[in-house]
C-alpha cells in the first residue's frame, strides 16, 4: 500500500468505527426508550385494572389482557395465597384459549406417547413456585410462572402462563415481565386483601338480608290495613273516618288512624270509644250503622256531630270475645245497600287478621331490638374509649330533635337509629374496627362499608319510623362529598343529618388511644365551623342552641352541666362503682372515680372542659 494511503484508510476506519458506536449506542438508547414507554403505557393499564377492580375474578381477568397482549400462550392462571393457609395458593381464576393446550401424559394408565388437555391443579404449594419470573413444570406441561411477592416477601400469588415452549418466549417480554413482577407483586398483594374483604361484606350483607326477610315480611300489614281502609271508605263514598286500635301502640304511632276528623277530635274520640256503651252489646255484629240519633251523647255522638255526618259505619275488627279495634265510616248522606255492607264485613275481617299480623311482629321486634342493642352495648365496651359512644350520640341526637321540634315518633326513632348506628361495624374484623392508629386508605374504604350492613341489619325495624335510611345516610355530607350514595343536602333523610352531628360531635369530644379529645369550646367550634359543609346547618344550629340553654340555667352555676355519668352514658355497673356514679358531684374534685374504665381523664373530658370554659365566661 501506498505511504500516502495508509493515513486515509485510517481515517475512513475510525469513522466507520465511531458510526458503528454512534449506530450501536443510538439502537440500544432507542431500544430502551421503547422498552420505558412500553413498560409506562403497562403501568397504566395494571394501575387501572388494580384501581378500578371490584372482584377479584375481575381483576385476574385484567391482568391476564395484559399479559396476554405480551405473549400469546394457550391459558392463563391465577393462583392466590389462602386466606385461611398462607402457605396454599388456590387457583381463583382461569382464562383459556379456543383451541385446548395439549401436553404429554403425567401420569400412568394412558397409551405410551398419548397426550391430555391440560387441566391446571387447584392449588399449589407456596414454596414450591419460583421467586422470579421462570419456567416451570406443571404436570408435564412448561409454564411460565410470574410470582407476585407481596410484603416481607410473602407469595400472594403466582400466575401460570401457558403451556408454551421456552424458546416461544422472547427474550424482551421476559426482562419486562421480571421488571415488572416485583411492583406488581406488593400492589396484587394491598389489592387481593381489599377485595377479600369487600367480598366477606357483601356475602355478611346478603345473609343479613336474606336472615331477615322474615322479620322485614311482618311489616307489611301496615300496608295492607292502610289499603283496606281506603278501599271501604270508597266503597261507601265516605266522608271521613276514623280507626282505633285498643291495645298496643298501632292506632297513634304506627297506623293510620284518620282522614278527615280534625286531630284534636280524633285524640278524644279515640280516648273515649273503648268504654262506649255500643261496644258492650252482645252479640256484637261485625258491621253497625249510627245515625245521630242512636248514637247517643256520647263519644261517638259527638264524632258524627262534629264532622257534619249523617250516621256512621261501625266495623268491628277481630272475633267476639277479642275485640281488637273499630274502623268508623262516616257519611253526610246516603246509606250503602246490603252487598256493599256484607264487602264491608269481609273488609273489617281483613284488617283484624292483618292487625294480629302486627301483634305478632311486636313479638318479634322487640326482642329483635333489643338483641341489636346488647350487640352494640358489647361492641362499645370492648375498648374503654368506646365506653358508652352509642348511647351519647343517641342522647345528643334525642336533643337535636326535640330542639328541632320534630314528632314524638320522629324523636324516639332517631334516638334508636342513633344508638345502632354503627351496628354494622359488628360484621367486619374487630382488629380493623378497634384498631389503635388512624386507618389506612384501603382500610378506611373497608370500614365504610358499615353503613350499608348496618342497614341491612335494622331493615325489619319500622317503629316509630324506618330506620334503615337514617342509619345507611349517617355518613353523608351536606355538600355531597359523603357516602354511600353522596347524597346531599335535603335528599339526605332528616334524622341521618341529625345523627351526623351528634356522632360528630361526640367524636371530637371523645379520646381515642392516638388522640386527645377537644375540649368543649374547641369541639363546639368545629361543628360551627362544619355548618352548610359537612353537617346540616339547622341540626348544628339546634345542637348549639340546646347547650346555649343548658349552660344559661341558673341551677347549673358551679357545678357540671349535669351529672358526669349522665353526659358520658356509663352503664349502671360503672355507676355503682363509682362515687360519682348516681350523684350529682363535681366529679373532677372526689377521690377514686372511675373515669379510666371509659377511656377519660378529668384534663380532657367534656363535663370538665365544659365547666372550665363557663368558669371563663364564654357561653356558646
Amino acid at each position: 500500500m501506498a505511504p500516502w494511503l495508509k493515513p486515509t484508510v485510517a481515517a475512513i476506519a475510525a469513522v466507520f468505527s465511531l458510526l458503528v458506536a454512534v449506530l450501536t449506542v443510538g439502537w440500544f438508547a432507542v431500544a430502551g426508550f421503547r422498552r420505558l414507554k412500553r413498560e409506562a403505557v403497562l403501568w397504566r393499564r395494571i394501575g387501572t385494572a388494580i384501581r378500578t377492580a371490584t372482584r377479584i375474578e375481575q381483576l385476574a381477568e385484567r391482568l391476564f389482557e395484559i399479559v396476554g397482549d405480551l405473549m400469546d400462550a394457550r391459558g392463563y392462571y391465577l393462583y392466590v395465597a389462602d386466606g385461611k393457609d398462607a402457605d396454599t395458593l388456590i387457583l381463583k381464576a382461569a382464562r383459556h384459549a379456543a383451541e385446548e393446550a395439549k401436553v404429554r401424559a403425567s401420569y400412568s394408565g394412558l397409551l405410551a406417547g398419548g397426550h391430555e388437555v391440560y387441566s391446571p391443579p387447584l392449588s399449589h404449594e407456596a414454596r414450591s413456585q419460583p421467586l422470579e419470573v421462570a419456567f416451570v413444570n406443571v404436570s408435564g406441561a412448561s409454564m411460565l410462572a410470574v410470582p407476585l411477592i407481596g410484603e416481607n416477601d410473602s407469595m400472594v400469588g403466582v400466575m401460570h402462563v401457558g403451556p408454551v415452549a421456552r424458546h416461544r418466549v422472547p427474550r424482551p417480554v421476559l426482562d419486562t415481565l421480571r421488571s415488572i413482577s416485583p411492583a406488581l407483586g406488593s400492589l396484587t398483594g394491598v389489592t387481593l386483601e381489599r377485595l377479600r374483604l369487600h367480598e366477606k361484606l357483601r356475602e355478611t350483607v346478603g345473609y343479613a338480608e336474606a336472615s331477615l326477610v322474615t322479620a322485614k315480611g311482618a311489616l307489611e300489614p301496615v300496608e295492607f290495613v292502610e289499603m283496606f281502609l281506603r278501599i271501604g271508605a270508597r266503597l261507601v263514598e265516605a266522608d271521613a273516618w276514623l280507626m282505633v286500635v285498643f291495645e298496643g301502640r298501632f292506632s297513634r304511632n304506627r297506623l293510620p288512624s284518620c282522614e278527615g276528623v280534625p286531630s284534636s277530635l280524633a285524640e278524644r274520640a279515640i280516648r273515649g270509644l273503648e268504654e262506649a256503651w255500643h261496644l258492650r252489646r252482645s252479640p256484637r255484629p261485625p258491621v253497625q250503622v249510627f245515625d245521630r240519633g242512636s248514637a247517643g251523647d256520647g263519644v261517638l255522638g259527638a264524632l258524627i256531630r262534629e264532622t257534619g255526618s249523617a250516621r256512621a259505619i261501625c266495623l268491628a275488627l277481630g272475633e267476639e270475645g277479642s275485640l281488637g279495634g273499630l274502623v268508623y265510616l262516616l257519611k253526610k248522606n246516603g246509606l250503602p245497600d246490603v252487598s256493599k255492607m256484607h264487602a264491608l264485613e269481609a273488609i273489617a275481617g281483613q284488617i283484624g287478621i292483618e292487625l294480629e299480623g302486627l301483634r305478632l311482629h311486636d313479638r318479634i321486634e322487640v326482642p329483635y331490638v333489643k338483641a341489636l342493642k346488647t350487640a352494640v352495648l358489647a361492641m362499645d365496651s370492648k375498648d374503654p374509649y368506646s365506653v358508652g359512644h352509642s348511647a351519647r350520640v343517641s342522647k345528643y341526637a334525642r336533643e337535636i330533635a326535640e330542639e328541632m321540634g320534630l314528632d314524638r315518633n320522629q324523636v324516639e326513632g332517631i334516638a334508636l337509629a342513633a344508638y345502632l348506628h354503627d351496628i354494622g361495624m359488628a360484621a367486619l374484623e374487630w382488629d380493623l374496627v378497634f384498631k389503635d392508629a388512624p386507618y389506612a386508605p384501603s382500610e378506611y374504604e373497608a370500614m365504610k362499608a358499615h353503613a350499608g350492613i348496618g342497614a341491612a341489619f335494622v331493615q325489619p325495624i319500622r317503629w316509630p319510623v324506618p330506620l334503615a335510611p337514617l342509619v345507611r345516610h349517617h355518613h353523608e355530607r351536606y355538600d355531597g362529598l359523603g357516602y354511600p350514595d353522596g347524597l346531599k343536602g335535603d335528599a339526605i333523610p332528616l334524622g341521618a343529618r341529625i345523627i351526623a352531628v351528634a356522632d360528630t360531635f361526640n367524636a371530637k369530644v371523645s379520646a381515642r388511644r392516638y388522640r386527645r379529645a377537644l375540649p368543649f369550646w374547641k369541639a363546639l367550634e368545629d361543628i360551627r365551623v362544619a355548618s352548610g359543609t359537612q353537617l346540616d346547618p339547622q341540626a348544628v344550629s339546634a345542637l348549639v342552641r340546646v347547650f346555649a340553654r343548658k349552660r344559661a340555667d341558673r341551677d347549673r352555676r358551679g357545678k357540671a352541666l349535669e351529672p358526669c355519668w349522665e353526659t358520658l352514658a356509663c352503664t349502671r355497673a360503672v355507676r355503682e362503682r363509682c362515687p360519682a356514679g348516681g350523684g350529682d358531684h363535681r366529679c373532677w374534685e372526689m377521690e377514686g372515680v372511675m373515669c379510666h374504665l371509659h377511656g377519660g381523664e378529668c384534663s380532657q373530658c367534656i363535663v370538665f372542659t365544659e365547666y372550665e370554659d363557663r368558669l371563663k365566661g364564654r357561653n356558646g
